[in-house]
């Protein structure tokens, strides 16, 4: 049978073309990601390992929850730097200093303007280490800093603005005013440019403290040892002689931990893109079903006369299976190789855009190559299982039948199996969203796929209802062309339905995310409307950047007799039965002048008692706890725990949620406080565009803010929503290309398997041009078939997913109108290039030999 397979590809092989091209699509897709993912988290892994220091023990506060100390590992603590006199008289201890690494220092460019906005590669402020032991810093060229206004950039950064010793700079640390600064060195990080592509800028030890509010503390203490001891020797010297707020940890294990950070990090991303990957090679497992039944029924003589000839019907079976293991394999190895290519693409495109990526060394693993192989392989296996099953029962008497009419009725068993598993799908995905189960996205991701099998498999029966329909004013524009199209697309309901269910599963997610998107547009609008009274708002870095907003800023802009009332809410992490939750603090005399709580119970007015806490409703309900309550709540930047009563609970919206205390309370259970939003109100006669014209001119002092009114607030955050919609379609592209790629197969075959006909129509006066007209509106048909389909499936998983986030704020569903009628649109447009080649195909068939055939 070996010889009649390698026949069997050899004669099929422009009709395995596409669907070999699927594979290559999706599994490039799975190559890229891996290639691009292990690339660069080798290389950030390699910047923290290779990097050669005498630095033996850490010492460190204990970990922080709350993670306010910025960095590439878990934050922990600031500690006294009195506690620096004490490691060095350990024995053991060549040497030891004081560290500082924080985010938030803010190179501005010659304009007074950030280099670097909130999407860009992070910023860092250190101190610079004046032992070489201790410090990974190497002087490139200039000197470290000894002066006051004196700053030490990183090599990369240096590069990337031109920046040279002696020049004049500016920055902006922690949201505050502008500094001025002269570039006294630049340095290296190790033998690297960077510290993993971020800018980091080296002050004086004095100054990054009073510039970052950090006198008196450091980060941790860095301590070299002695010839002849130990890491492990030296940290446990350490550590006896330290207080209980501190702890020491060896060099390796500091490493350990931050390589451990960013593969974390890595292991998410790399687990998203993949997702999209395999719904690609799950799009493309439709076209493989569709084609290979197809081409079954097509070859029903050929197949026929093999079980004539003595083939049994696990011979047909296996012959049908190795065709399609040679097209898995050699399509899965041409993507693996695509996804090399791809990876290197994607890596230039990303750091043209200044991302401050590092130098990677992206190259197919192994592991790369085996997953991509065995991936696309083994799905273009088991999805022609079902083609196969059906090709070994064709039995010998049909080799002297004419092949049998694709349009066969949908079975009852079929029906019922295709109805259980949709329901099945859908209880799992609401049992991932509302059960609140730690297996979430296990649920989610088997319910979708229970959920599109579901929906698949009952498609056929929408073919007539939608297809017919849609095809009557097709029919009464287009004439017999029209009519014909109609009649083709609904007379193989099983053939359209497969094929309309790939793009179904394509649009149905664009459809899901454009519902989410708009909802929360939506629920934006209405709290801003309902819940804020502010006039104004300012954010950092356009409202969510990196760094924050300094406790001067709010002081100042209250200066300004142009607002009659300025206050801002600060924002932390608290421990709750165990796990973290965000809180924000406003001031329990002014707030309500700025937004109004939704109070589902309890008093508004009582966040100024001691030790009272403020709760939204899903939290309440969540716990089970009611207004009057005691509960316990750790704040975790001191490592202190209060016992709190409940005073307020009210209903989340897209504003406020989570948990609310005092300013008060903030200010004593969070010494590094972290403003996230100032709030003003205009002053009596003052216009609106005059206030908006002061913050502005205010804010000319603070470059890294910007403040916003209720309108242009909601359209920054549309245009972040936007953005985030935008690039998550974009990576859904390639399973609506490859939904695309199966309308042009379904068909190129299909005319294939019509030849005949269309000869006998052209032979009673089809002109060429009506034949085009004729393919091309049918696969018009099929496009708007999966359309409707995926608008009905993503409408029903995105509403789903907007009332399960409720407790985010999410109050409100919104369908976006006319962002269905552009899919509408791009609906038509992929049906018509579907079928440009088809089409040309079908007009170009020679009449003789079409009616002559067989």
């Amino acid at each position: 049978m070996g010889r009649v397979t390698i026949a069997g590809l050899l004669a099929h092989k422009l009709r395995l073309a596409l669907t070999a091209f699927a594979i290559v699509l999706g599994v490039s897709f799975v190559s890229a990601t891996l290639t691009l993912s292990n690339g660069l988290q080798t290389t950030f892994d390699n910047i923290f390992t290779n990097q050669s220091t005498g630095v033996a023990v850490v010492v460190r506060g204990h970990l922080d929850a709350s993670g306010q100390n910025g960095g590439f590992s878990d934050a922990h603590r600031p500690i006294p730097s009195s506690l620096l006199p004490t490691v060095k008289n350990v024995s053991g201890v060549s040497a030891a200093e004081g560290v500082i690494f924080r985010a938030g220092a803010t190179l501005l460019d010659p304009s007074g303007k950030p280099y670097v906005s909130g999407g860009g590669p992070p910023e860092f402020a250190t101190n610079w280490i004046i032992d070489p032991t201790l410090s990974p810093y190497r002087i490139r060229s200039g000197a470290p800093p000894t002066h006051s206004n004196d700053v030490v950039i990183d090599a990369a950064t240096a590069t990337a603005h031109h920046l040279t010793v002696g020049q004049h700079i500016q920055y902006v640390i922690n949201g505050g005013a502008k500094h001025d600064f002269v570039v006294s060195g630049i340095a290296g990080y190790g033998s690297a440019d960077s510290l993993a592509g971020a800018t980091v800028s080296l002050f004086r030890l004095d100054v990054v403290q009073q510039q970052l509010g950090l006198q008196g503390k450091f980060d941790q203490i860095a301590a070299g040892a002695s010839p002849g001891v130990s890491e492990t020797e030296l940290r446990d010297r350490v550590a006896a002689s330290l207080p209980s707020y501190a702890e020491a940890a060896t060099e390796a294990t500091v490493i350990g931990q931050q390589v451990s950070g960013i593969d974390s990090f890595f292991g998410i991303l790399r687990t998203i893109l993949l997702v999209f990957a395999l719904i690609a090679l799950f799009v493309g497992s439709y076209i493989i079903i569709n084609t290979f039944s197809i081409l079954i029924a097509q070859r029903t003589r050929e197949l026929a006369l093999l079980r004539a000839l003595g083939a049994t019907r696990g011979q047909v079976f296996r012959l049908v299976l190795a065709e399609a293991l040679i097209t898995g394999v050699v399509a899965s190895a041409i993507g693996v190789v695509a996804g090399l290519f791809l990876a290197h693409g994607l890596y230039a495109a990303v750091s043209s855009l200044g991302s401050g990526l590092p130098k990677a060394d992206l190259v197919l693993q192994p592991s790369t190559v085996i997953i991509g192989m065995v991936l696309g392989t083994v799905i273009t296996v088991a999805a022609s299982a079902l083609p196969a099953r059906k090709a070994s029962r064709v039995s010998p008497v049909e080799a002297i039948r004419e092949a049998g009419d694709a349009a066969q009725p949908l079975g009852r068993i079929r029906i019922i199996a295709g109805v259980a598993v949709t329901i099945l799908g859908a209880l799992l995905i609401a049992l991932g969203l509302f059960a609140g189960t730690g297996a979430a996205f296990q649920l989610l991701g088997l319910g979708a796929l229970l959920l599109y099998l579901g929906v698949s498999s009952l498609a056929p029966l929408t073919v007539v209802p939608i297809a017919g329909t849609l095809g009557i004013p097709i029919g009464a524009i287009r004439g017999i062309p029209g009519k014909l199209a109609r009649t083709n697309a609904i007379r193989a309901p099983r053939r359209a339905a497969a094929t309309a269910a790939a793009l179904m599963i394509g649009v149905s997610l664009v459809v899901g995310i454009a519902v989410l998107t708009d909802s929360a547009k939506a629920s934006t609008k209405v709290a801003l409307q309902q819940a804020v009274k502010a006039d104004y708002m300012v954010f950092a870095n356009g409202g969510g950047g990196q760094g924050g907003i300094s406790p001067t800023t709010t002081a100042a802009l209250a200066k300004d007799p142009h607002f009659s009332a300025v206050d801002d809410l600060k924002q932390g992490t608290i421990l709750v039965n165990g796990a973290s939750a965000s809180v924000f603090a406003a001031n329990p005399a002014d707030y309500q002048e700025f937004f109004t709580l939704d109070v589902a119970s309890g008093d508004p007015n009582s966040l100024g008692n001691g030790n009272t806490i403020f709760l939204d409703e899903t939290e309440a309900s969540n716990h089970g706890w009611h207004v009057g309550d005691v509960i316990q709540v750790n704040f975790p930047a001191v490592g202190t725990t209060v016992t709190e009563r409940i005073g307020c609970i009210f209903n989340p919206n897209a504003i406020t949620t989570g948990y609310m205390i005092s300013t008060q309370q903030y200010a004593t259970y969070f010494p590094e406080p972290q403003t996230f939003i100032i709030l003003l109100r205009t002053a009596s006669g003052v216009s609106h565009r005059a206030g908006m014209a002061a913050l502005d001119h205010d804010l000319a002092a603070f470059p890294t803010l910007k403040g916003y009114d209720q309108a242009s607030f909601l359209a920054l955050q549309s245009q972040g929503l936007d953005q985030l919609t935008s690039a998550i379609d974009v990576f859904l592209v390639m399973a609506i290309v490859i939904a695309a790629l199966g309308i042009v197969n379904t068909l190129a075959l299909s005319i294939i398997e019509r030849s005949r006909e269309l000869g006998l129509l052209r032979a009673i006066g089809l002109t060429r041009s009506q034949t085009r007209t004729m393919v091309r509106w049918e696969s018009v048909l099929i496009a708007f078939l999966g359309l409707i389909l995926g608008i009905i499936v993503g409408i029903a998983l995105g509403v789903a997913v907007v009332r399960a986030l409720a407790f985010t704020g999410l109050g409100h569903v919104s369908v976006p109108l006319v962002s269905l009628l552009f899919y509408a649109v791009g609906a038509l447009v992929i049906g018509l290039a579907a079928a440009i080649l088809p089409a040309r195909r079908a007009a170009r068939l020679n009449v003789l030999e079409a009616i002559s055939t067989e």
